[in-house]
């Protein structure tokens, strides 16, 4: 199943993945429904969870892309309406900031914010002719301030750390920070390998492109 080939095909799910994951529903409903005294609560349940961890769960990934972020609220929105969101989110850059969105919010909260309150995502005034972005990449070093964009992450998330966040929401946030040196792997911050940094300053360090916003 892991084979990127089989899922090339946009419209339908391969017949052997198919009949696969069919198979393991029927043994899990199996073993779920089992009157034996054989096997007792407590032995299904750990069953099942260590089914779980060798499985894993769906979780929802959203990219940067600039502009081109603004279309996560269209996907978040439309998954938050049909009640599919799921429990495990994470971004990087432009994604990450609706990710920490969602991750502190109560379903009723998420739900009313895309009602009334979706449109305070909107960061930055326009950005000006060629010539004005030119001279504020000479004399400030980037495009945009990062002051802005740390006070806005401030009052969408609350000041949040990312346990207090999971704590309130028993949503799994995950966000994707850039190392500072050459050579080292991206860091996932999340509830349990930064329990305690606030999900705002985690989105302004993943946002913080060099020449785009102030490093």
């Amino acid at each position: 199943m892991c084979n990127p080939e089989l899922h090339k095909g946009r419209l339908h799910v391969r017949r052997l993945i198919k009949e696969y994951i069919d198979e393991a529903s029927t043994q899990l409903k199996m073993v779920c429904d089992s009157d034996s005294e054989e096997l007792l609560l407590e032995e299904k349940l750990a069953f099942m969870h260590e089914t779980r961890h060798a499985f894993g769960r769906t979780a929802l990934l959203l990219s940067s892309g600039t502009s081109l972020g603004a279309f996560h609220i269209g996907v978040v929105k439309t998954l938050v309406d049909h009640k599919l969101l799921p429990q495990i989110i994470a971004g990087s850059s432009v994604g990450s900031i609706m990710c920490s969105v969602v991750a502190t919010r109560s379903w009723p909260e998420l739900q009313s914010f895309f009602e009334d309150s979706w449109h305070s995502l909107q960061f930055f005034d326009q950005m000006g002719g060629i010539f004005a972005v030119f001279k504020r990449v000479i004399t400030q070093g980037a495009v945009r301030h990062i002051r802005q964009l740390q006070v806005m992450l401030r009052h969408l998330t609350n000041n949040l750390t990312f346990q207090e966040a999971y704590d309130m929401t028993g949503r799994i946030l995950g966000i994707t920070v850039c190392s500072p040196r050459k050579h080292e792997t991206p860091r996932c911050l999340n509830y349990l390998t930064s329990p305690h940094v606030v999900i705002w300053s985690a989105v302004t360090a993943s946002c913080a492109f060099p020449g785009l916003l102030e490093a």
